[in-house]
């Protein structure tokens, strides 16, 4: 279950920009744990006497933008070599976030995961707020592609299982790799009191024929053999392909 959690709560690096301030977060298991902030004074209005007219006026501020642009990616990679984060969030206006996302390192535009409707003032609370949204979208979109892996697999007749049945049965051939669980799902089933296999239906177990005795949750005690067989375990939530399979399926080793 720690590892599960862990996995649901990956670092995620926030960057807020506007043209005269930057901030960089760092946010871990929803704690705050590396802040670094810029500020940069905004050019003074030119009023176009002598020889600096408008257009002077706006190639200076354009060149202020880049360098401002250039310098906040700059921070968020230095903060990234200190706390290095699993995804990157932006909250910048329109007219820079492109600009932004162009001039980070290529190591961050990896790890780009959206954008953020904050303004670069928030409190470190609404940044948090924004961070979990993106956060959740991010883990979502992971489990829907183990889920998608699991029905190809399951439609190819080899190397998926789906259905607790054919989930526990599985587990009791050491052939699971990858348990997938509802969130919320429990059902009872049976486990043998002679070689501990699970079973969804006893009361004799199909391998050693002795007496099977009654469990109130035979999900749990899946979740708790899988752990034991080191097989990574998704607990996804809100998967109406995962629910339509028995709301408990299997990547196979073999």
């Amino acid at each position: 279950q720690l590892e599960s959690v862990l996995r649901e709560h990956e670092s995620i690096g926030v960057l807020l920009a506007d043209r005269q301030r930057a901030r960089m977060f760092v946010f871990e298991v929803g704690e705050l744990v590396e802040r670094s902030e810029l500020f940069e004074e905004a050019l003074r209005d030119i009023d176009g006497r002598g020889d600096r007219d408008r257009g002077d006026h706006a190639q200076a501020f354009e060149a202020r933008d880049h360098q401002h642009v250039r310098t906040a990616a700059h921070v968020a990679f230095t903060v990234w070599g200190q706390h290095p984060f699993a995804h990157l969030a932006i909250a910048a206006p329109d007219a820079l976030a492109g600009q932004l996302e162009a001039a980070l390192h290529p190591y961050l535009r990896e790890r780009l995961a959206g954008r953020l409707s904050v303004p670069v003032t928030a409190s470190h609370e609404q940044v948090l707020a924004a961070a979990q949204q993106i956060e959740a979208e991010v883990e979502r979109a992971r489990q829907a592609e183990i889920v998608d892996r699991l029905r190809a697999a399951v439609s190819a007749g080899r190397r998926g299982a789906a259905g607790l049945a054919d989930v526990v049965e599985a587990l009791g051939e050491h052939r699971v790799d990858t348990l997938l669980v509802s969130s919320g799902y429990s059902a009872p089933g049976w486990r043998c009191t002679s070689c501990d296999r699970l079973a969804a239906m006893g009361r004799r177990c199909r391998t050693c024929k002795q007496e099977m005795v009654e469990v109130e949750d035979l999900v749990e005690d899946a979740v708790e053999e899988a752990l034991a067989q080191q097989c990574q375990v998704e607990i996804c939530i809100g998967n109406a392909d995962l629910d339509v399979m028995g709301r408990a399926g299997a990547l196979l080793r073999y």
